[in-house]
């Protein structure tokens, strides 16, 4: 479901931004910005896990700390830039 949402998303994003890019790169940012979402948080929460801690900080009470509302961006960001840096210059 979520390299679906990402799909949609990147098509919005496109059109609203007047992109000129192909539908297979929009195709593969959004599968790949999906799953590597995915994996941030998966990664995140085994290194909380790994330290025995339940909350990664209280800088947001009852939301497991500021790093569980980031976690999902930690892989995408890099993934997104080089993609484009280096594959839609």
């Amino acid at each position: 479901l979520s390299h679906q949402l990402g799909d949609v998303a990147s098509f919005l994003l496109s059109a609203i931004f007047k992109l000129h890019v192909s539908p297979l790169h929009l195709v593969v940012l959004g599968i790949g910005a999906g799953f590597l979402g995915l994996a941030g948080d998966l990664v995140e929460s085994a290194l909380k896990r790994a330290a025995g801690a339940k909350d990664a900080g209280s800088l947001i009470p009852g939301h497991g700390g500021f790093l569980d509302r980031l976690d999902s961006i930690i892989f995408v960001i890099p993934f997104v830039y080089y993609y484009v840096a280096w594959l839609l210059r």
